[in-house]
């Protein structure tokens, strides 16, 4: 069995969670507002997960299995998130700042309006993406996929887009 330990910030104790209980755990911590700021959830399985405007600021998310997630209003920022998977979910305006999104799987994610600033999207799949709005100043999207993704009105002032494939040609940078 695998346990997957926490600190919470109300405590200063470690919290083991049963993985098998960890999606019940997880959106308890998010009715209950309790913050999960450094949380270790490498691998979580959270798939259509209930995690609105979850604090997730700086946890270990590396592999996570989020698809279809509600994560709309979310701090993520610091996460690492680094091969994880969020194929159509929904994280409108999340907080995702120095966040790392390495070779994360966004496919036809919805989010609009998010904050990524500084993170690290390199190798990122957001094929078919809703990103507009989406605040990537100083991002990296370096070897990103962003072939159909909806890129209107996001602010990509110093991003780097060097080597991202299928660029929209509707976008300034």
């Amino acid at each position: 069995m695998k346990y997957i330990k926490t600190k919470l910030p109300t405590h200063s104790e470690k919290i083991a969670f049963n993985a098998d209980s960890l999606r019940s755990a997880v959106e308890i911590a998010v009715q209950n507002n309790i913050v999960l700021t450094c949380a270790d959830l490498r691998r979580a399985k959270l798939q259509q997960a209930a995690l609105r405007g979850i604090c997730l600021e700086c946890a270990n998310l590396d592999g996570a299995h989020l698809d279809a997630a509600e994560l709309g209003d979310a701090n993520l920022r610091g996460a690492t998130l680094r091969r994880a998977r969020l194929p159509l979910a929904s994280a409108t305006t999340s907080d995702f700042t120095d966040a790392s999104l390495r070779k994360a799987n966004l496919r036809r994610s919805s989010l609009h309006h998010a904050v990524f600033t500084g993170a690290d999207l390199r190798g990122a799949q957001l094929q078919g993406a809703d990103l507009r709005y989406c605040d990537l100043r100083s991002a990296d999207l370096r070897g990103a996929n962003l072939k159909d993704a909806d890129l209107r009105g996001a602010d990509l002032r110093e991003a780097n887009l060097k080597g991202a494939r299928n660029i929209p040609n509707t976008i300034n940078y």
